[in-house]
């Protein structure tokens, strides 16, 4: 699995969980290791309800989508 491959699931994650009807806020960690536990990747995503939110739609881009890559 490639880095990108991880980042469109926690993508999905978060729009998912955008999408509930009582949504708060959401955060996705991921550590990665690697080389025995000598090297990790660690990638980190979090969303936050605010009142002017723009509604987040399947298959928008990260360009639209409201969250913020961390």
């Amino acid at each position: 699995m490639t880095t990108q491959k991880i980042n469109e699931l926690i993508q999905e994650i978060v729009t998912n969980s955008e999408l509930m009807s009582d949504f708060y806020e959401v955060e996705v960690s991921v550590l990665i290791r690697k080389d025995g536990g000598a090297k990790s990747d660690f990638i980190r995503a979090q969303s936050q309800w605010t009142p002017e939110r723009v509604k987040a739609s399947e298959g928008s881009d990260s360009d639209n989508n409201p969250f913020k890559w961390m």
